[in-house]
C-alpha cells in the first residue's frame, strides 16, 4: 500500500498555522481538529516546520508559564521528515521509527498535501497483513484441495 492509498481513505484537509501563531492558538487547534500535530508554513504558504502535542509538553517543562507567551516559530521543529504519495507503508513506517516522530507531511511539489499519523500507517500495514494472511490461507488450502467454511 502506498501513502496516496492511505489519504485516499481520510479527509485530506491539511491542519495548518502560520509561524506567528501563539501558543494557545495551536493547542486548541489540535484539540479541536482532533489532531497530534499541525503544519506551520511560511509567509510564502510553503513549509516551515510542524509542531506537535509532545513541543508544547517540553515548552511548558522548560519554560513555565513562560510557554505561553511563545509561538509557532518558537515550538515548532525545522527539520521536517517528509514522505511523497508514491512512499509505501512500509517506507513511512522505517521514517517514523528511525527519526522518532509520530506524524509525516506528504509533499508534492513542495506543497503538503496531507499528513500521515502514526495511527494511519499502523492501520494500513494491518489491513496489508489481513490480506497476505488471506492470501496464504486460500494458497495453502487451493495446494492441499482442502475445504473450508468460508466456500
Amino acid at each position: 500500500m502506498e501513502v496516496s492509498d492511505i489519504l485516499g481513505q481520510k479527509e485530506s484537509r491539511v491542519v495548518s498555522a502560520q509561524n506567528d501563531a501563539s501558543f494557545t492558538m495551536l493547542a486548541e487547534l489540535l484539540r479541536n481538529e482532533a489532531i497530534g500535530a499541525v503544519i506551520i508554513l511560511s509567509e510564502g504558504n510553503g513549509l516551515a516546520g510542524i509542531v506537535s502535542e509532545r513541543d508544547l509538553v517540553r515548552a511548558i517543562a522548560n519554560h513555565g508559564e513562560g510557554a505561553f507567551q511563545l509561538t509557532a516559530r518558537d515550538l515548532m521543529s525545522l527539520s521536517v521528515i517528509t514522505c511523497g504519495r508514491n512512499s509505501s507503508t512500509s517506507d513511512i513506517m522505517k521514517q517514523m521509527l528511525d527519526n522518532q516522530v509520530r506524524h509525516l507531511p506528504v509533499v508534492e511539489d513542495k506543497t503538503v498535501v496531507g499528513m500521515i499519523s502514526v495511527n494511519d500507517a499502523i492501520l494500513a500495514a494491518h489491513g496489508e497483513l489481513k490480506w497476505m494472511a488471506k492470501a496464504l490461507r486460500d494458497q495453502v488450502v487451493l495446494q492441499a484441495g482442502w475445504a473450508t467454511d468460508e466456500q
